[in-house]
């Protein structure tokens, strides 16, 4: 139970403006500075929101805890990303209607693939030039049932063959043929799902990206004029998983990386001396990471003495590093998780001897351990990122809260 003095001193210390020694009240997102050139969106549990404008945090509100969304810098490699009629160039049986539905935003900028009479495949798609071999490429989108509720992916040109399709009424993703990185689906709400798969080029060269309707999972049917589903935001990007959502009109375009940090004069005492706790949202599955092989930062502290950085491996494990001191904390078993599931991680940095990690809500790895004490007497803190803003956690990254 809070003590009268303490909640006492607490209204007084709001009123009166002034910061007390003993407020341990979670950091609040007005305190973090924040940097990125693009408007960025958010698809979270269900519904998508955006756009948020440049160098404005683009937030979101989770279970009565507020996050934000943090990002490297990726590009999208097609342009049209919600014109279908241009964005998917090359067509066989398959007509675009535009703008003639809602899209997952509220506004009517759906457009509605309409197969023709023909008895054949129904489908559209976009040579993209340059792709590299031994790279990963995510296509990912944004669908909705009409007359048709199956639509299928297919990689070709520089990859091998692959097919995935997505039932958007069962939400199901299944490799119909070929090998794909990745793939998945889920709902967004309004009757909208969120599609994407990835898949490794097996050559220098062009890359081709179909899009085809199914009837009843056949690839190749009678057609029936205007006849169709909808789709929305369509990406392709070079990556091991989708990225959040970046919209392109007549040229490709890049999404700058986010910058934000917790200045040293925001710094409260508790998060220098103490520790922290907070929670993370990734866009990717622990899979998906160590397929990308790139280890992610969860947050970074800029001291005189070093830089120390905790870390989320490619192997699943938590770790910490200093410039100086060199590794403080490596967790023994790793984690695994999946995409848009809620993870917690906390640091006490100093427990006498230790330091203590804590971690919960993975699927696996959870648990209570020790490695070498260290301080972060001073400068800045970084989340999701490095001071050299890179090596980003990409996901919804929730602010610091006291142990």
């Amino acid at each position: 139970m809070t003590s009268m003095g303490v909640s006492m001193g607490r209204r007084l210390g709001s009123t009166v403006s002034i910061s007390l020694a003993g407020d341990r009240e979670a950091v609040p997102i007005s305190r973090l500075s924040f940097a990125n050139a693009s408007e960025r969106y958010i698809e979270y549990g269900g519904s998508m929101t955006g756009p948020f404008a440049a160098n404005i945090p683009a937030i979101r509100v989770i279970g009565g805890k507020t996050y934000v969304q943090i990002e490297g810098a990726k590009g999208t490699l097609n342009a049209y990303s919600e014109n279908m009629l241009l964005g998917l160039d090359n067509a066989s049986n398959l007509d675009v209607s535009s703008d003639t539905g809602a899209d997952p935003l509220g506004g009517a900028t759906a457009d509605k693939l309409i197969e023709n009479a023909v008895d054949n495949t129904h489908i559209r798609w976009r040579n993209i030039d340059g792709l590299l071999l031994g790279s990963s490429y995510a296509i990912s989108g944004f669908g909705k049932i009409d007359e048709r509720s199956q639509v299928r992916v297919t990689f070709a040109g520089c990859f091998n063959t692959a097919y995935v399709d997505f039932d958007i009424v069962a939400m199901t993703a299944t490799l119909a043929g070929g090998v794909a990185a990745s793939y998945g689906i889920r709902d967004v709400g309004g009757g909208y799902c969120y599609w994407y798969a990835s898949k490794v080029s097996e050559d220098n060269g062009t890359g081709t990206f179909m899009i085809q309707i199914l009837n009843g999972g056949v690839p190749s049917y009678q057609g029936i004029t205007g006849y169709g589903l909808y789709l929305w935001g369509m990406n392709v990007v070079a990556s091991h998983y989708p990225t959040s959502y970046i919209k392109a009109v007549a040229t490709p375009v890049t999404r700058s990386a986010d910058e934000a940090f917790l200045a040293a004069a925001d710094v409260p005492s508790w998060l220098r001396n103490t520790g922290y706790k907070k929670d993370l949202i990734f866009m990717y599955d622990s899979v998906q990471l160590a397929a990308e092989g790139t280890d992610k930062v969860i947050d970074c502290f800029d001291t005189t003495a070093e830089t120390i950085a905790v870390k989320l491996a490619s192997n699943g494990k938590i770790y910490i590093d200093g410039s100086v001191s060199g590794n403080l904390f490596t967790s023994a078993v790793a984690h695994t998780w999946s995409a848009q599931q809620t993870c917690s991680i906390s640091v006490r940095y100093n427990n006498g001897a230790n330091c203590v990690v804590t971690t919960s809500g993975f699927t696996t790895g959870n648990a209570t351990q020790t490695g070498t004490a260290f301080a972060v007497a001073d400068g800045n803190i970084y989340t999701g990122m490095t001071d050299a803003i890179g090596s980003h956690c990409n996901g919804l990254m929730s602010m610091w809260e006291p142990l």
